[in-house]
């Protein structure tokens, strides 16, 4: 096809037009992406009864004692339109499953909330600024599979209500911290 020509689904000004179920598609590729920071923790794999294989990743003992300073955190996730959604809300390190578990009040009442039901996929960032002079920021980015919980919230601590969202992290980036 000629530079200058169109096919027939691209609109007059030179950008083709996606689907809301592709926009949401490319909005998970973002969402678990390969790019990473200084020190980046991918995906491994783990055999389960039924030969089933488990993606996960593990945190680092410098990325638990950061998280486990820290109380608020940004959660990013998408709707089936492919909207971005970037909230600030608490969390809690889960040691026992190795999650991140977010929660607040009303956390079934939220487009957080519904947009993890949605498609399954999120995006959580802690950060700080150690110093301002010299400047040395901190950050953990994690990427994963995610739940959105009815119950068990409450278990989380003071200020959290029964709903809340576990983050299985896939991919772990973080800065600063080691």
């Amino acid at each position: 096809m000629p530079l200058n020509s169109t096919s027939p689904n691209t609109p007059a000004h030179g950008r083709s037009q996606t689907t809301s179920a592709e926009r949401a598609e490319n909005v998970r590729s973002c969402l678990m992406g390969t790019r990473g920071s200084v020190a980046t923790r991918g995906v491994g794999s783990t055999s389960v009864p039924g030969g089933v294989a488990v993606d996960m990743t593990d945190f680092t003992p410098a990325q638990i004692d950061y998280l486990s300073s820290q109380r608020l955190g940004r959660l990013g996730t998408a709707g089936l339109d492919g909207r971005p959604h970037v909230v600030p809300t608490s969390y809690r390190y889960n040691p026992d499953v190795g999650t991140i578990d977010i929660g607040g009040h009303h956390v079934a009442t939220t487009k957080k909330y519904r947009d993890v039901q949605a498609n399954g996929w999120a995006a959580f960032v802690v950060d700080d600024l150690v110093t301002t002079d010299p400047w040395r920021p901190r950050m953990l980015e994690i990427r994963g599979r995610a739940e959105a919980l009815a119950t068990g919230g409450r278990g989380l601590g003071p200020g959290f209500g029964e709903a809340f969202i576990r983050l299985h992290p896939h991919k772990i980036n973080s800065f600063g911290l080691e």
